[in-house]
């Protein structure tokens, strides 16, 4: 009996792993064999079938031959092949991914997933809050600009139209020294009116602003793959995914 346990031991060999993807489940003849295993010893000499798992899914299969009393090794490499296989079981990640994913154009128009969206909100996604800040400063500048603009011009515009009311129609009530006086009003009206258009185009130009006055392309390029990186980290993505 003795003779024949030694003799069964001597007919098995040992499989080691190189695996450079991690938590990964190992099957040796559909028999679950542990996780992350960098060797598994005292296997029946022959032929097995090995499977390897990632998340459930199969990343590797193949007939393995193990020799008397020696090593076997495979390597399983993190190959576009793998990591297809991977995200072949990964819809719903990738359809958040896609959702969420920051880009911009060569206009500095900025995306999150297929949907537009404004500076400030790239800015507070990105966690840029200076630039949130800068922004919200420059929008009460224009929205107090516009109201004095709005309200000097209307003034100026009414003044202007009394004014040459006035002389047009030669009012005979107005006393001498108003009726005299009436051209230097008018112009004064028509100046006013100019001042609050003034004030009105510089608030629509400080609404309408350029994302290069906040951030240039090579912060927005880094801080968007950064925020990307993070977030195909978070849902369990390949960092090489960037569909």
């Amino acid at each position: 009996m003795a003779f024949a346990s030694i003799s069964l031991i001597a007919q098995t060999g040992t499989l080691k792993i190189f695996s450079e993807i991690k938590d990964i489940s190992i099957y040796i003849d559909e028999v679950f064999i542990g996780t992350d295993m960098a060797e598994v010893k005292n296997i029946q000499k022959g032929s097995h079938y090995l499977k390897i798992k990632k998340d459930g899914i199969v990343i590797h299969d193949e007939i393995i031959n193990i020799q008397e009393d020696a090593t076997s090794t495979i390597v399983l490499k993190d190959s576009p092949a793998v990591q297809q296989k991977m995200l072949e079981s990964m819809k719903n990640e990738i359809a958040q991914y896609d959702s969420l994913k920051l880009s911009f154009d060569q206009n500095m128009n900025f995306y999150k997933g297929s949907r537009s969206i404004t500076l400030t909100e790239f800015a507070r996604t990105i966690g840029n809050f200076d630039i949130e800040k800068r922004i919200a400063q420059d929008n009460k500048t224009a929205n107090i600009l516009g109201g004095v603009g709005g309200a000097t011009f209307l003034t100026g515009l009414t003044a202007t139209l009394l004014t040459f009311s006035s002389i047009l129609l030669d009012w005979p009530d107005l006393p001498d020294d108003i009726y005299n006086a009436l051209p230097y009003i008018g112009t004064a009206s028509i100046l006013g009116c100019l001042a609050g258009y003034v004030m009105l185009n510089a608030s629509s130009n400080s609404v309408n602003y350029h994302a290069s006055k906040y951030i240039s392309i090579e912060d927005e390029f880094a801080a968007a793959k950064k925020y990307n990186d993070e977030l195909k980290k978070k849902l369990g993505l390949p960092e090489t995914y960037n569909k």
